[in-house]
């Protein structure tokens, strides 16, 4: 028995190595960068508030005795989801499951949690060097958690602004003026929290100020315009078939059932999520556009 002890702590020494050793430039580059952003976004006692990897501090620090609790406080059938994909028996397969994780008891109840969005009071800066080729600009606003009423038109808010060369923000910025060498636009959302973020790498001899003030130009120009209708059909039409395109093999389709089953403990609800998306008006665009970007404090 105290040999097997011994080996087990060796064993999750070696683990641990392994894991530093593997995420070094994560560590090095990477970590200081997402701690920056997220700390700046969420208070401390909030969970996005540190990265799921944890720093280096909290790998070095963990026991044997904290992996133990953790797995059993969370890694129980009752909290998981177990997704199969393939040309396979139905029966068979099932049987299997029975067989190998029948037996397991349920772990502790594990409640959903309650959402918790980020909140800014004002706008925040922070300046990250690195040896890079092209300086980049990052904006980011709290927007909301997966699966609000909100979520959709936020999607198609990013798609309009960037899932083409004639989406807003690519042809002003790449095409028009040549400012910029790429942009992408995106709405995350996790379970608890979600964010809007604008991603710009600049061409030679742009300011990241300048493509700021000229991407905030562009966003109350939208605004005060209003969405174009067909603008806004070519956007639901690249996301859908982006969409499409995820799932081309069965792998990701097998992750997506297991996913929306776990979340939304319907393994179909991707096709709720897609028909919210094709509802979206020009209007709904417009609206979110106001509510969580247009004027408010960003990152």
């Amino acid at each position: 028995a105290a040999m097997g002890a011994l080996h087990q702590e060796n064993s999750f020494e070696d683990d641990v190595c392994t894991v530093l050793a593997a995420n070094g430039w994560f560590y090095e580059v990477g970590d200081a960068q997402q701690y920056d952003r997220a700390r700046a976004l969420f208070p401390p006692d909030h969970p996005y508030s540190w990265i799921t990897i944890g720093s280096q501090e909290d790998l070095t620090a963990a026991t044997l005795d904290d992996v133990k609790g953790f797995f059993s406080r969370w890694y129980g059938p009752n909290n998981a989801t177990l997704a199969i994909g393939g040309d396979v028996d139905f029966a068979k397969a099932k049987a299997l499951v029975e067989t190998y994780f029948g037996s397991l008891p349920p772990g502790p109840e594990v409640n959903e949690p309650t959402p918790r969005p980020a909140h800014l009071a004002e706008s925040k800066r922070i300046v990250l060097e690195d040896k890079v080729k092209l300086p980049q600009l990052e904006l980011v606003w709290p927007a909301v958690e997966e699966g609000h009423a909100d979520e959709a038109a936020l999607d198609l808010l990013a798609a309009v602004l960037s899932s083409s060369k004639s989406s807003v923000l690519d042809k002003a910025l790449t095409i028009d003026q040549e400012l910029a060498r790429s942009v992408s636009a995106q709405c995350e959302t996790l379970e608890l929290a979600g964010t809007f973020r604008i991603v710009i790498q600049a061409n030679p001899g742009t300011t990241l100020d300048e493509l700021e003030t000229k991407t905030l130009a562009l966003l109350e120009q939208l605004d005060a315009k209003g969405v174009d209708p067909a603008a806004l059909a070519r956007a639901k039409t690249v996301y859908e078939a982006r969409f499409v395109r995820r799932l081309e093999t069965v792998g990701m389709r097998t992750n997506l059932l297991a996913m929306h089953n776990c979340f939304q403990g319907d393994p179909a609800y991707y096709k709720e999520a897609m028909k919210r998306r094709l509802a979206v008006t020009p209007a709904d665009v417009q609206r979110v556009l106001r509510e969580y970007v247009l004027h408010r404090p960003s990152l």
